[in-house]
Parts: structure tokens; C-alpha cells; sequence
């Protein structure tokens, strides 16, 4: 049954992309909010924008090559888990002309968590359509089970003085038969080089309302250090760190199942 299908997709994709703790998260995020305990829809301003919050596309924050404005400036990442039995990677594309206000992104993602077999991508847009004041779409396609579901999905964001906000709607079609889902989240400076984000996902607890929250400490202008916590006492701690244009991160995730997962992202702007 097709309704079933997704539901039961979606699901999935949750349990791979545990850094939610979200049954309507579509992707395997990047390995910086996976340490901040699955938070930062109002955070990303990077390629993870694409599945955490369309919206953000608007709004990217990308070190590349670009000199001038309306220079094209890319970002790729790929995530992977190194230990564990989750058995997921992705990999994500963003960018768009440098100071144009608008960007779009892609990303993949392969997992065969358990018994479960299946695989997806997301395709995103966005655009300052006023000023600090974001919005964006996105379409992800799921393979499982033998069947081909598609999500829509709209984000936005609000960027503010040392206080930024994010809003999600996920399967605002109802696909499912459970949605939409609504999700946000803040994001604040709480002290010099310290950020605080916390995330409400599913917020009118169509299938499991959930809170992740995290913190991450900017140790030097190259190095930083995080950790977070989501409904359920299961922690996460990250680490990350910048070199030029290139990035690489790590993060430790503690399971529902009591195991562990271990996970690495390198991403390099262009």
C-alpha cells in the first residue's frame, strides 16, 4: 500500500539520519548537526541546507572560489558512517551566484539500516525574498520496499540580531496520510563563540513530536567543538575542523538501541 510505503520510508530515513530523531527528516545530514544533537534548522547556512531547510538555499554561507559578485560558488559534501551498523553515506550539492540571493542544492543518500533496503534524493531552491527573510522548496524522492514515494516539502528562515529562526513543512501534500509535519528552530549566540540551537520537530505530533537541542564552542577560528542532546537522553559530541576551502567533521551518536555510530563528512567549496 502505497501511503504505507512512505510512512513507513520516511521512518526509515529517521532511524538513519538519527541526528533528528525526526520521522520526517528526508536525507543523512551532515556530520556538524549530527553532533548538535540533530538541531539546526535555523543554523545551516551550508550544502546540509537541502534537507535540514530549503529555505536556508536563500542564504548560503560558502568559502569558495568567487571573487565577484555573480561568480558561481559551490559546495560538496559527503557523510559517511565509519563505525556502527547503520550502514548510510549521502552526499549533498549547493551553491548559486555569489551575493545573488538565491541558491539551490542536491543531494543523495544509501541506506540498509536492519532489514530495510532504500535509497532517495532531495532537489531544493531558495531565495531572499526580503531582507533577512528566507524561503524555499524541495521534492525528495524515496526508493523502498519496491516503491517510488515523493515528499514536497517548504522552509524558511529568519535571520536575526544574534537570533535566527527556521520553519519547516514537510509532505505538505499529506503523501503520507500523517502530514503535513511541522518543524523549527532557533539558533543564538549565547556568549562570544558560543552558538545554542534547538529544534521542535513534529510540532503538532502527527507521529512523534521531538526536541534536539546542542551547543558548539568555536575553540579557535578553525576548530570547533560540539555536543548535543535529543528527546530520549541520547547524546551526540562532534568536532570540526577548517583548512583554506576544505572542512572535515566528525561525530559520535548514541543509538536508541544502546549502540553507537561513529560518522565523518569532508566537504570542500569551489
Amino acid at each position: 500500500m502505497k501511503t504505507r510505503s512512505i510512512v513507513l520510508a520516511v521512518v526509515v530515513v529517521a532511524l538513519v539520519a538519527v541526528s533528528t530523531a525526526s520521522a520526517i527528516e528526508t536525507g543523512l545530514p551532515l556530520s556538524r548537526y549530527l553532533g548538535l544533537g540533530g538541531a539546526g534548522l535555523a543554523l545551516t547556512r551550508d550544502a546540509g541546507a537541502v534537507d535540514m531547510n530549503p529555505g536556508a538555499l536563500g542564504g548560503l554561507e560558502l568559502n569558495g572560489l568567487a571573487k565577484q559578485p555573480g561568480d558561481w560558488q559551490f559546495q560538496i559534501a559527503g557523510t559517511g558512517e565509519v563505525s556502527g551498523d547503520q550502514d548510510a553515506w549521502g552526499i549533498k550539492l549547493a551553491g548559486g551566484p555569489m551575493n545573488s540571493k538565491w541558491g539551490f542544492g542536491f543531494s543523495y543518500f544509501d541506506a540498509s539500516p536492519g532489514l530495510a533496503d532504500m535509497d532517495g534524493w532531495t532537489f531544493g531552491a531558495g531565495t531572499e525574498v526580503q531582507k533577512d527573510v528566507m524561503l524555499g522548496v524541495s521534492v525528495t524522492r524515496i526508493e523502498w520496499g519496491g516503491d517510488t514515494d515523493t515528499i514536497y516539502n517548504l522552509g524558511a528562515l529568519f535571520r536575526g540580531d544574534g537570533l535566527d529562526w527556521g520553519i519547516v513543512v514537510n509532505d505538505i501534500t499529506d503523501e503520507s496520510g500523517f502530514g503535513p509535519f511541522f518543524s523549527a528552530g532557533a539558533s543564538a549566540v549565547i556568549a562570544p563563540r558560543w552558538i545554542g540551537v534547538v529544534d521542535v520537530l513534529d510540532i503538532t505530533d502527527e507521529l512523534d513530536q521531538t526536541f534536539a537541542l546542542g551547543v558548539e564552542y568555536a575553540a579557535q577560528d578553525n576548530l570547533a567543538l560540539r555536543l548535543g542532546v535529543r528527546e530520549g537522553l541520547n547524546f551526540s559530541a562532534g568536532v570540526g575542523f577548517k583548512a583554506d576551502r576544505f572542512s572535515i567533521d566528525a561525530a559520535w551518536m548514541e543509538m536508541d538501541d544502546e549502540a553507537n555510530s561513529f560518522f565523518i563528512t569532508a566537504a570542500t567549496t569551489f
